[in-house]
């Protein structure tokens, strides 16, 4: 190996950690040191959105996201929590008390958003007995069958490339729900993502920079939210999946 070789490479190793923090034997990134954490996009986003998956999947579009929106509208109206998290991930709704919840359950019942609601996450319940939104089962018994749980698989798949279209409509989703619920906001010297163009002409350069934006977006909510607290949803959701099925 030639000298330059070697200073070229003690430069670029110098390079990729000299913004990390050295405790001990290990490196502490930079994010890492204002509270953000590392995740990725099928281990730790998926089971937060993947409620919403299962929506897109059940209904045409415009119906799933009427649906994914007024639910979220009316959580977030009636959770006693204080601030309010973002409703779009799993792991907030623990953020609903037991009075919260029988709240919503009502309203969603009174304007007819219950039984769709129920029908499209139903089966994600009936494997997930511990799952943050089994309030919405009523207190029914959860039992599935391999028809639900074909079902949850299904949609799994058809998301574990975060730049697919079914991906990119479960992100730009989350972006909606935090947008309307007044949790995401936009400076005037920023173009918001085209929610619609993704929708409609994915395949559009427009609709590929707004995807883009909005995963960009859903990385900064969860690299900044993903703690201990939301790790345990996370880490049920995976155990419980291999425990049920090893195809998970």
């Amino acid at each position: 190996m030639s000298k330059n070789t070697e200073n070229k490479k003690k430069v670029t190793g110098r390079r990729i950690l000299d913004d990390h923090r050295k405790v001990g034997k290990k490196y502490i990134p930079p994010m890492a040191e204002i509270g953000f954490n590392e995740i990725t996009w099928i281990r730790d986003i998926l089971p937060e959105v993947i409620w919403i998956a299962l929506i897109i999947e059940k209904f045409e579009l415009e119906r799933a996201i009427d649906l994914v929106g007024e639910f979220t509208k009316i959580v977030t109206s009636l959770c006693s929590s204080d601030p309010v998290p973002v409703l779009a991930f799993t792991t907030n709704f623990k953020a609903l008390s037991d009075e919260d919840k029988i709240k919503v359950i009502s309203k969603l019942k009174v304007d007819y958003y219950y039984d769709d609601l129920l029908e499209a996450v139903g089966p994600l319940l009936a494997i997930y007995p511990e799952c943050p939104l089994s309030f919405i089962m009523g207190g029914k018994d959860a039992h599935y069958l391999q028809e639900e749980l074909n079902v949850v698989k299904d949609a799994i798949s058809k998301c574990t490339d975060k730049f697919s279209h079914a991906a990119n409509l479960i992100q730009a989703s989350v972006v909606y729900i935090a947008c309307i619920n007044e949790k995401c906001f936009f400076t005037e010297n920023v173009t918001a993502p085209d929610l619609e163009e993704i929708a409609s002409n994915p395949e559009s350069e427009k609709a590929q920079r707004s995807a883009s934006m909005c995963r960009t977006i859903i990385m900064m909510m969860c690299a900044k939210a993903h703690d201990d607290y939301s790790k345990n949803w996370v880490r049920y959701f995976w155990n419980r999946g291999y425990a049920v099925d090893e195809c998970y």
